[in-house]
C-alpha cells in the first residue's frame, strides 16, 4: 500500500519519542494527575508582522507554528531530528522535523512546507495504523507532545502529557495544556516565553542560520549571563602561591605548618628550607616558566620541594612513583624538565632522563649552605605554577598548564567563605598527582593553618585516618567523596572515633552520594559540608555548593554556582545559552582558566575557546565535556559526561587511553571500555569500568594456553605490583591481619574489615577441619592464613613470589608472641616445585590466588606439582576462586 510505504519511509530510524527534557524528576512525580493550562498572547503588532511574513513567503500559519515547535523541541532535546503529533479537524498524525543548524531559517521553513504538502496525501489513516508502521516499541508513547489549531477533544488531554494550541485572531494566542504531575507550571511559562522568542526572532533573522535564532527571553539571558555570573570579588591579584605563605611566616613564624609521622616543621623552618632549596635550584637555571619534575612520595621534603620550586620562580610537575615507568618516561620527555627533584630511596625508580637530578635528602648538606632569605625570581601571578597530567583520548596523557593566578583566587575564596584560619588543620589525603593536593599544601597555609600529611601506606586505611583526626584535632577534610564514604563507614559503629573537632568538609572530583552529608552530620552535628565542581584545566575548583538539607527529589548533589571571579555557562553545540532544566555542555570561564595543554596547540584550541559573553579581549572559556543544566535557583546540576571521558572515584579517565593500552597486548585484537553505574540507575553510587576484548586467537588457542614466556611475563608483572604494594605496607594494627592489599575487584575500594575477618574465619575453619600437620601454602601473601593455621601444624611452608610479602611475615615471626619455628618461607613462583619432596605434605593450600594465574597451562602445572608433593589421602585446598 502506497500510504504504508510512505509512513514507513518517513518514520524510519525513529525508535523513541522525542523527550521534552523539562519534566519533573522521577522521584518528584505524583501518581495523581490533573490538567493545568497556561497561555500567552503575542502583541497585535508582532502578530501582524508574522501574518505579513507568512503571506510574503507563501507559507502557511500552521507550518510556521509546527516548525517553531520542532525548533523548540530540538533545542530542548539536543536532537536534530524530532517527532511530535499534530491534530487536524478529523485526525491526529505524526510530524517529523529535521533541523539543520547551518541552514538559513527561511530556506528551512520552505523545505518543511513542501514536506507538509507531501504528508497531506497520506493523512487519511488512523493514528494506530500509522503507529504500527513505525519503529517505536509498543510500550513507549508514539510522541510526547501534540500541536493543535482548534478546540481539543474530550480525551486529548488524557492521551498526551503536553498539548500546544495556537489560535490566530487579531493577536496570536498560545495555550499549553499539560499534566501537572509531569511538569512544573514555571517550566511551562518559560516554554511559552521561548515560543514567543522564536516566533518573533524568525521575522528579524530569516536569512540567518537556524542556530542563530534566539530562544531565551531577554530576562533569561540577563539572568544566565549577568546575575548568575555576578562573582566579582577582590583578591590579591599581585600575589603568587608562595607569597601568600610568606605573609604568614611573617605573622606567625613559630606556628607548626606541616606534620608527617613523628616530625613537624614550623612556618619559619619550612620557609628557610624552601628558600635554601630555591637558591640552589636557581643556580641550576630554574626560573619563571621553567618546569621541575617532582618525583616524591608524601614527606616533609615533598612540601619543601613544592615551595622551593615556586620560590625559585619555577613550576612543578608531579611524577608519581607509583605510575608505570612508560607513563613517567613520557611525562619527563613531554615536559623536557631540566631538573628532577627526588629522594635517595626513589632514585632507582626514576625513568630514563637527561635532567639534572637533585636528591634532596642526600644533597641537603650542600643545599643548606645556601641563603635562608626569600629569593628574588621575577615570577608573577601570570607565570606557570604547575603542570598536571590527565588522561588523553589517544592513549597519551596530556599536561594541563596552570598559572598562579587561578589557584590564588580559589584559595582566598575558600578561606574567606569558611573563615579558615590559623586554628585549622587539614588531613593531607590527596596524592601529589591529583590536583586536590594544592589546597592541602598551599591553600590552608595561605590562611596560617597546618597540613597533617598522611603516610603513603595508609592511603586506603580509614582506621589510620580516624586515629590522626582525633590525635591532631583535624578541622578540615578535603577529598573525593569515595574516601569520605570509607571514613564514614568505618566510624559509624565506633562512636569513640566521632571527630568533635571536624567543622568543614570539602568534597570534589566526583559524584557525591546524596545521603553521605546527612550520614556524616548524624555523627558530627555541626560539620559544614561543601560540594566543589570544576576541572583540572580551570585550577580544579570553579563551582561551589553549600550542602544544608539534601532534597529527596535530588538525583545528585547540585554542582553549585560559580566561585569568586569565575563564570559558568550551559550551552548547546552552537554556543547558545540554554534554559533552566535543559541539558547542555558546561563551559567554565574566569580567572581560573588555565593556559591550555603543554605541547598540544590543536587540542588547546579545541578545548579553550573564545568567550562570546565577555567583553575582555582574548578571554577564554573551557569546554568541560560535562553534561549539565541550570536549576531554577541558578545552581548547576551535573548530569554526566558528553565525551568519551569519565570520572572514576574522582580521577578523570579517558576511555580511549585504556582501550589503546588493552590493544597493545599481543592477545587482544579489538577492545572497548565502558563506564557503568556500580548500582544500576543510581549514578551517585559511582561508576566502574568494564572492558570487553576480541582475542587475536580462539579461546582454545594462545589466550587460554599461554606460552611459558608469556606466562612468565604476566607473572613478573604481578610480582612487581605486589612487591611495590607490600613494600608500602605498615606494621600498624593487628600484624597477623594485614588486609591492606585486599581491594574489591568490583568497586576498587578496600574490603571492609568485618567482611575480611568473616572470610578468613570461614576459610581457616574449613582448612583446620582437614586436620593438617604438614602444610604447603602456595602464595602465602602477608600470612593471613599462615598466622591462623600454622600454630596447629608440625611443619608449615609458605611460598610466594613476593620477597616483600615474605619479609613482612618474617618481621612478625621475630616478635616473641608470634614465634613459630615450624614455619619456613621460600621466595619462588607458584609453578616452581624444585627441591620439594614427593608426598612431603598432607595439605596444600591455593587460596585466593588462582585468579592471578596467567593461563590454564600455568594452573595445570601448579596443580600437577601440588599433587606430586601431597601424600596419598592428603588434600589440595583450592579456595576463593574468582573468574
Amino acid at each position: 500500500m502506497k500510504a504504508e510505504r510512505y509512513w514507513r519511509k518517513m518514520l524510519k530510524g525513529v525508535t523513541i519519542p522525542t523527550p521534552l527534557m523539562v519534566d519533573k524528576s522521577s522521584s518528584s512525580l505524583s501518581a495523581e494527575r490533573t490538567h493545568a493550562r497556561h497561555e500567552v498572547n503575542l502583541s497585535e503588532a508582532n502578530t501582524a508582522k508574522l501574518r505579513s511574513f507568512v503571506r510574503g513567503n507563501k507559507l502557511s500559519f500552521e507550518v510556521l507554528v509546527q516548525g517553531v515547535w520542532g525548533l523548540l523541541l530540538s533545542r530542548y532535546s539536543g536532537e536534530e531530528d524530532v517527532l511530535f503529533g499534530v491534530k487536524s479537524e478529523t485526525n491526529i498524525f505524526p510530524v517529523r522535523v529535521k533541523v539543520a543548524a547551518k541552514t538559513p531559517v527561511l530556506v528551512w521553513l520552505k523545505q518543511f512546507h513542501d514536506q507538509q504538502i507531501e504528508d497531506v496525501q497520506a493523512k487519511g489513516f488512523s493514528l494506530n495504523e500509522i503507529r504500527s508502521w513505525s519503529e517505536i516499541p509498543p510500550d513507549l508513547p508514539f510522541f510526547e507532545s501534540l500541536v493543535s489549531f482548534g478546540n481539543l477533544g474530550e480525551d486529548d488531554g488524557s492521551k498526551f502529557p503536553l498539548i500546544l494550541t495556537a489560535l490566530l485572531n487579531s493577536a496570536l494566542t498560545l495555550k499549553i495544556d499539560y499534566h501537572d504531575n509531569r511538569f512544573d507550571g514555571s517550566a511551562i511559562v518559560r516554554m511559552l516565553g521561548h515560543l514567543q522568542t522564536l516566533l518573533v526572532g524568525i521575522i528579524d533573522n530569516a536569512e540567518q542560520p537556524i542556530s542563530r535564532l534566539p530562544l531565551l527571553t531577554d530576562a533569561e539571558l540577563h539572568q544566565a549571563q549577568v546575575e548568575w555570573n555576578d562573582t566579582l570579588v577582590d583578591y590579591p591579584e599581585d600575589k603568587c602561591l608562595h607569597e601568600l605563605f610568606e605573609a604568614k611566616v611573617e605573622f606567625a613564624p613559630d606556628k607548626v605548618a606541616v606534620m608527617f609521622e613523628e616530625k613537624q616543621m614550623t612556618y619559619r623552618e619550612l620557609n628557610q628550607r624552601a628558600n635554601q632549596l630555591a637558591h640552589y635550584l636557581q643556580r641550576l637555571g630554574v626560573g619563571p616558566d621553567i618546569v621541575v619534575g617532582m618525583f616524591m612520595e608524601r614527606s616533609l621534603e615533598m612540601v619543601v620541594g613544592l615551595y622551593g620550586i615556586l620560590k625559585a620562580g619555577g613550576a612543578y610537575v608531579p611524577l608519581d612513583p607509583s605510575y608505570p615507568k612508560d607513563r613517567l618516561a613520557f611525562m619527563v620527555e613531554d615536559t623536557q624538565v631540566p631538573v628532577l627533584l627526588t629522594r635517595q630511596d626513589l632514585v632507582a625508580r626514576l625513568p630514563e632522563h637527561k635532567a639534572k637530578t637533585v636528591v634532596i635528602d642526600s644533597e641537603w648538606e650542600k643545599i643548606s649552605r645556601e641563603s635562608a632569605e626569600n629569593p628574588k625570581s621575577g615570577v608573577t601571578p601570570e607565570h606557570l605554577a604547575y603542570v598536571i597530567y590527565t588522561s588523553g583520548s589517544t592513549g597519551r596523557p596530556k599536561g594541563a598548564v596552570l598559572n598562579h593566578r587561578g589557584r590564588v583566587n580559589n584559595f582566598c575564596d575558600f578561606n574567606r567563605r569558611y573563615s579558615v584560619g590559623s586554628g585549622d588543620k587539614v588531613l593531607g589525603l590527596a596524592s601529589l598527582s591529583f590536583d586536590m593536593h594544592a589546597y592541602d599544601n598551599f591553600g590552608l597555609m595561605a590562611a596560617g593553618g597546618a597540613n597533617v600529611i598522611l603516610e603513603s601506606s595508609a592511603i586506603l586505611e580509614p582506621a589510620r585516618w580516624a586515629e590522626l583526626i582525633i590525635q591532631h584535632e583535624i578541622t578540615v577534610w578535603h577529598s573525593v567523596p569515595a574516601l569520605l564514604e570509607m571514613y564514614v563507614n568505618y566510624i559509624s559503629e565506633r562512636p569513640e572515633l566521632w571527630p568533635k573537632s571536624l567543622r568543614l568538609v570539602l568534597l570534589g572530583g566526583d559524584w557525591i552520594p546524596v545521603n553521605l552529608p546527612d550520614r556524616l552530620k548524624s555523627m558530627v552535628a555541626d560539620v559544614h559540608v561543601v560540594s566543589m565542581g570544576g576541572a583540572t584545566e580551570c585550577s580544579m575548583d570553579s563551582t561551589i555548593y553549600d550542602i544544608e538539607e539534601p532534597s529527596s527529589a535530588w538525583k545528585s548533589i547540585p554542582y553549585g554556582v560559580p566561585m569568586a571571579n569565575q563564570l559558568s555557562y550551559v550551552l548547546d553545540p552552537n554556543f547558545n545559552l540554554l534554559p533552566i532544566g535543559v541539558p547542555g555542555e558546561l563551559y567554565l570561564g574566569g580567572v581560573g582558566v588555565g593556559r591550555g595543554y603543554l605541547n598540544r596547540p590543536q587540542l588547546t584550541a579545541q578545548k579553550f575557546v573564545p568567550n562570546p559573553f565577555c567583553s575582555i579581549p582574548g578571554d577564554r572559556m573551557y569546554r568541560t565535556g560535562d553534561l549539565a543544566c541550570y536549576m531554577p535557583d541558578g545552581n548547576l546540576e551535573l548530569l554526566g559526561r558528553i565525551d568519551f571521558q569519565v570520572k572514576i572515584r574522582g580521577y578523570r579517565v579517558e576511555l580511549g587511553e585504556i582501550i589503546s593500552t588493552l590493544c597493545q597486548h599481543t592477545g587482544v585484537k579489538e577492545a572497548i571500555v565502558v563506564a557503568k553505574d556500580i548500582e544500576e540507575g543510581v549514578p551517585a553510587k559511582g561508576k566502574q569500568l568494564v572492558g570487553y576484548v576480541v582475542p587475536e586467537a580462539e579461546l582454545n588457542g594462545s589466550v587460554e594456553s599461554g606460552s611459558k614466556g608469556q606466562d612468565d611475563e604476566q607473572v613478573s608483572q604481578w610480582q612487581r605490583i605486589y612487591n611495590e604494594t607490600y613494600t608500602e605496607t605498615s606494621d600498624t594494627g593487628d600484624p597477623t591481619f594485614n588486609i591492606s592489599t585486599w581491594n574489591s575487584s568490583y568497586t576498587g575500594l578496600q574490603i571492609a574489615e568485618e567482611e575480611m575477618r568473616e572470610w578468613a574465619k570461614q576459610s581457616v575453619d574449613r582448612i583446620l577441619a582437614l586436620k593438617p600437620k604438614r602444610v604447603l601454602e602456595i602464595a602465602c601473601g602477608t600470612g593471613l592464613l599462615l598466622f591462623r593455621v600454622a600454630p596447629h601444624c608440625e611443619k608449615y611452608t609458605g611460598i610466594d613470589f613476593s620477597e616483600a610479602g615474605l619479609n613482612y611475615i618474617r618481621r612478625q615471626l621475630e616478635k616473641p608472641e608470634l614465634r613459630m619455628p615450624q614455619v619456613s618461607l621460600i621466595q619462588r613462583m607458584a609453578d616452581n616445585f624444585e627441591g620439594s619432596e614427593e608426598n612431603s605434605v598432607d595439605v596444600a593450600i591455593l587460596h585466593s590466588v588462582v585468579q592471578l594465574f596467567p593461563s590454564i597451562d600455568y594452573l595445570v602445572r601448579v596443580l600437577e606439582g601440588a599433587v606430586n608433593v601431597v601424600e596419598p589421602g592428603g588434600f589440595i585446598f583450592v579456595g576463593d576462586v574468582i573468574s
